[in-house]
């Protein structure tokens, strides 16, 4: 295969990519019913990944989980990491816009301090007040301030 060959296939394969994750125009040649209907399917379960790795989020969130996570999955891709990683990215974006309800903060406090820095702190929007997370050893303890 040609270096042109190889360059025009990786521009349709992004293309196409694009179309599946992005929510882009479908490139030529496809199906676009069934293009969307793959892409939906794909957004569903990378949806479903989330809720079963972070249920409090789901589960938190309620009825709003489906539309959230579907306005945060336009715009980021799957990182590479895995569905661990983005249902953290998942919940830090919720976080950056205080739309994290109160047990998703303490899931993420606990999901941060188990790696990097052994004491973490987050704000609970909800009841206003702060959690602490410490790490000592492999042991992890937190608590609401104040008490």
């Amino acid at each position: 295969m040609s270096d042109a060959n190889r360059d025009n296939l990786a521009a349709a394969q992004a293309k196409l990519v694009a179309a599946l994750t992005a929510g882009d125009d479908s490139p030529a040649g496809f199906d676009d019913d069934r293009l969307h209907l793959t892409a939906r399917t794909l957004l569903t379960k990378r949806r479903q990944a989330i809720a079963k790795i972070w249920p409090v989020l789901a589960e938190s969130l309620d009825d709003r989980f489906a539309a959230m996570f579907a306005d945060y999955a336009q715009s980021r891709p799957m990182p590479a990491e895995g569905h661990a990683a983005d249902a953290r990215a998942f919940a830090e974006d919720l976080l950056s816009q205080r739309e994290l309800p109160d047990s998703g903060c303490v899931a993420l406090l606990l999901a941060r301090v188990q790696t990097g820095w052994p004491i973490r702190l987050i704000r609970l929007f909800q009841k206003k007040r702060w959690a602490i997370a410490i790490r000592i050893w492999r042991r992890i303890r937190w608590l609401r301030l104040p008490f």
